[in-house]
């Protein structure tokens, strides 16, 4: 479920018969992904089994009393949320997953799209995890599994790298912004077209994996 908040316009003092009008805004990050294949010759058949993000915050309080800086919200803002004592881990995972399989070729599909709590995502080295060592404490992670002709592919990536690949530094899930994410499945190695924007204006990034 989406959340919205409002202020009005002007500061009305009095009641009068003028109307009040309100600036809308959403308190909440949202987070797409989509995948596709590319490079691939004829006959090699696809099939994307599941997309999971691991460890998002779940949970947590929003202040909307916290003062806020001409255009922080323009330019992007956590400020006025805060992780709960214990936040909850998805510990299980949320996405996509189907056990037959989504044939997947050039075109985008998206197959995760939820709202999330703003949060700021930590960085990790920008490599591909192995698998081992990830627990509920862990980073936020992506997990992709697919297969090219029943071989089975299975590849797990710290979450801010793929939107923040050139810089060692978190990536935040601010208020009101989408974290757009392209999967490109191709031949000789996995390739991120990421996307960080205002639901009005945008910024673009790129990630690699080799």
């Amino acid at each position: 479920e989406d959340l919205m908040i409002a202020t009005d316009v002007i500061d009305y003092k009095t009641y009068d018969s003028t109307p009040v009008n309100f600036s809308f805004n959403h308190i909440l990050s949202r987070l797409n992904i989509a995948v596709k294949c590319t490079g691939f010759d004829t006959g090699y058949n696809v099939l994307l089994k599941e997309v999971k993000v691991y460890n998002m915050t779940s949970n947590g309080s929003f202040n909307e009393a916290a003062d806020l800086e001409t255009n922080e919200l323009a330019n992007g803002t956590i400020k006025r949320w805060a992780a709960a004592t214990a936040p909850a881990k998805y510990t299980t995972g949320v996405g996509y997953t189907n056990a037959e399989g989504l044939k997947i070729d050039g075109i985008a599909n998206y197959v995760y799209q939820a709202l999330i709590i703003p949060q700021e995502v930590a960085y990790v080295a920008n490599v591909a995890l192995n698998g081992t060592g990830l627990s509920a404490e862990s980073a936020p992670y992506l997990n992709i599994k697919y297969t090219v002709n029943g071989e089975n592919f299975n590849y797990f990536y710290n979450l801010a790298d793929m939107f923040n690949a050139a810089a060692t530094t978190n990536v935040k899930f601010c208020e009101g912004w989408q974290n757009n994410l392209t999967i490109n499945i191709g031949m000789a190695e996995i390739n991120f077209d990421a996307q960080v924007y205002e639901w009005v204006n945008k910024e673009s990034g790129t990630f690699n994996v080799e």
